[in-house]
């Protein structure tokens, strides 16, 4: 039942978000992860299985896996050098790297230490990072990133159509949208805006995950600027 989504649950989570102790489940659920993990042929240990025999064949991989590690959260205890989420989020990685169609991509990090600290277990946050990256924002993380970039365009055209004297003025000053707005889209403002908001903009993103969730993203990238 936590997969339903009629239009007043829609509409409440629109207007209220989540609470807390309900938002992993419902999250893993309206995500597909829920629903990736019973159709997969493969279990999260057997690809971290395979994430371990392909770093024997190459290290280029685990090398930015192990830089973008140390950008994650910093400033979070959980992420520091001593604590307990970075060597989750380095299997984390390893196996989305061996799952994703993308393997690894930079922005996959933050992405995945987000749903480690919402999610009740690795596991969870590992197949809702699957089913983020290769469903939900299918594209933004493929080869020339296609999707992202259109997106970009998109809403840079919007923000000109809906405030056309800020957008004049950040061109005129050499700021244009797709310059800074990127993350915003690729990490879904994770890293771009208070805690609360991107909570609120992802409880928005799973709710309409079976819809048009990059559709969420830009319209909050956009209520931003």
């Amino acid at each position: 039942r936590q997969v339903e989504r009629g239009e007043l649950v829609r509409a409440f989570t629109r207007a209220n978000g989540v609470g807390r102790e309900a938002r992993p489940r419902l999250w893993f659920a309206w995500s597909g992860a829920e629903a990736a993990k019973r159709a997969s042929d493969r279990t999260y240990e057997e690809y971290l299985r395979a994430a371990e025999a392909a770093s024997a064949a190459s290290t280029t991989r685990d090398a930015q896996i192990e830089m973008d590690l140390a950008r994650t959260f910093p400033e979070h205890a959980r992420f520091a050098e001593e604590g307990d989420a970075l060597p989750a989020l380095r299997r984390v990685l390893r196996a989305t790297a061996t799952s994703a169609a993308a393997g690894y991509v930079q922005g996959m990090n933050y992405l995945g230490g987000f749903l480690l600290l919402v999610m009740e277990t690795e596991e969870d946050a590992f197949w809702t990072l699957h089913v983020v990256v290769d469903v939900m924002f299918a594209g933004y993380f493929a080869e020339g990133l296609k999707s992202l970039r259109a997106d970009l365009d998109t809403l840079d055209h919007r923000f000109r159509c809906v405030s056309s004297e800020a957008h004049a003025k950040l061109e005129s000053m050499g700021l244009a949208v797709k310059y800074f707005t990127a993350r915003w889209l690729m990490c879904a403002l994770i890293g771009c805006a208070s805690v609360p908001i991107v909570l609120r903009v992802w409880d928005l993103i799973f709710v309409d995950a079976d819809r048009e969730p990059r559709e969420t993203i830009m319209r909050s990238s956009l209520a931003i600027l």
